[in-house]
């Protein structure tokens, strides 16, 4: 299997809900808004500018007791935010 790095998109906001329940991810091109729960927002700081998406799934597994299908289930949301157009997956880490 190729690495696999995820990046946000351009033009892409966030905002943390107050009660730390999730948040929401706005595109400023487009206005339309996407909601995520807690663990959805925590992959969305996990990516950052370019992260390798093994890293993200290794976070995720060290803070949580996490289910077997672990690994799949983070990249089905990566691929849902990528149908979205709010991140994008490349071969290379993003250097700004």
């Amino acid at each position: 299997m190729a690495v696999k790095y995820v990046r946000r998109g351009d033009g892409i906001a966030y905002r943390a809900y107050g009660d730390g329940s999730g948040g929401v991810l706005l595109d400023l091109d487009t206005s339309l808004y996407f909601g995520v729960n807690a663990i959805g927002a925590l992959v969305w700081d996990l990516i950052g500018s370019g992260t390798e998406v093994s890293q993200i799934v290794g976070e995720l597994e060290q803070r949580f007791d996490t289910p077997p299908n672990l690994a799949e289930d983070v990249e089905e949301f990566i691929d849902e935010l990528t149908t979205r157009n709010l991140v994008q997956v490349v071969d290379s880490p993003v250097t700004t």
